[in-house]
């Protein structure tokens, strides 16, 4: 599956997710109560679109079990509530 950068930036965005600096990179954390999680992933200025290996980079990043449960994020399938939940059962936040 390929998505759009503009796809994953909608989704961080919806999500809890705000942009911080960067130069060559847009870097995105997850903001829970006002506060940094420690949960971020970047977003390269030069690529358009995100195949399945860059996902995979961004999967880790996002502490996702699996590339389907970032995909879901990514759809809107999975909220921001329920992301958060999914970081706080697994120990991560």
């Amino acid at each position: 599956m390929v998505f759009k950068k503009r796809e994953i930036k909608s989704a961080l965005e919806s999500k809890g997710f705000v942009k911080v600096g960067g130069k060559s990179h847009e870097f995105y954390v997850l903001m829970v109560n006002k506060k940094q999680s420690g949960i971020q992933t970047k977003l390269s200025h030069g690529n358009i679109e995100y195949s399945r290996n860059l996902l995979s980079y961004m999967r880790k990043q996002l502490k996702f079990n699996s590339i389907n449960e970032l995909e879901k994020f990514i759809k809107c399938d999975i909220s921001g509530e329920q992301y958060i939940k999914i970081l706080e059962n697994n120990n991560q936040i």
